[in-house]
Parts: C-alpha cells; structure tokens; sequence
C-alpha cells in the first residue's frame, strides 16, 4: 500500500494552520511588548499563545510524522547497515518503533476522550483571564490523537509493503 495522497494532504493543510499560529503567537508577543511600553499590558495575549500552542503541537504531530520531523535513533540505523546491507532489520525495528508510538498515542487518546467527556459533563471552564470551555482546547488532543494514529498506521503499511520512504 502507497502511503495515501489525502492523508498527506490533510496533514499538510493542518502543518499550514499550526504554522499560521506560530505567527499570530508571535503577532500577539510583538503587541504585548509594545503595549508594555506605551500603555498598560494586555491580561489576554499569554493565554490565548497558550491555547493556540496546545492545538500547534497536536495538530503538527502528524504531518512531523509524515515528514520525519520527530527523532530517530540514528546511531541503530548505522549499526544495522553495518552489519546487513539488506533492509529487513532496519525495516523489523521501524515498524516496531512505529508500534510502540501507537501503543503511546492510543493511551493519551483514551486519557484525552476521558478529560473532554469530563470536562463537556461537568461544563468546566478554564480559570484564566479568558474562561472559555475546556472541551474546547481538550478536544483537539482526541482530535491530533486520531490524526497521528492514521499516520502511523499509513506509515506502517508502507513499510510493509515494501516502500523505503519511511524506514
């Protein structure tokens, strides 16, 4: 199985929106440390960078692990190629590896779902300066959790298949 053209493209368009929210995180800072200067500080600006990084981590992982942006264990790799030319233990050990990150994943998806079906019963708002429902920003860990674990598996597929792009 080729790893499939709309998951890469799901995960590009979400890497594209985390990116716009490393820019209006950096907007927000640039408007906090004017505003600082010329008049008083905002109460908003720190939480809501804070909220929009939880949704640029989870909605990032995906396309990172599309595009080998998490880490490898490098030094391994060497030493297989060192001693088989041929692909099969570098191939075994990244469909493990890729195992045990769906394993990871899984429970924090399980412990997510818990935390927003909580939070959504209890109706629990945050205690910051900006109290808005935290379902809202709990959500999109289940969300990221489902987009990562379609990922590996695609990953998983393609290795076994016998494709080299992720190994």
């Amino acid at each position: 199985m080729k790893y499939p053209a709309f998951v890469r493209k799901i995960n590009g368009v979400l890497a594209l929106v985390s990116g716009f929210l490393i820019l209006l995180i950096g907007a927000f800072a640039v408007y906090e440390a004017v505003s600082r200067l010329v008049y008083e500080p905002t109460k908003w600006t720190l939480n809501l960078s804070t909220y929009m990084l939880i949704y640029i981590v989870f909605l990032g992982s995906p396309y990172a692990f599309e595009t080998h942006g998490h880490v490898f264990v490098d030094l391994f790799r060497d030493i297989m190629d060192k001693f088989s030319k041929k692909r099969l233990p570098r191939r075994i050990c990244a469909v493990a590896g890729y195992c045990l990150s769906i394993v990871f994943i899984g429970t924090l998806l399980y412990a997510s779902w818990k935390m927003v079906a909580k939070a959504l019963k209890f109706q629990t708002l945050t205690t910051t300066t900006i109290p808005i429902p935290l379902w809202i920003l709990q959500i999109v860990m289940a969300i990221g959790c489902i987009l990562m674990l379609v990922t590996l598996v695609c990953i998983i597929l393609d290795i076994i298949s016998g494709s080299e792009e992720f190994i």
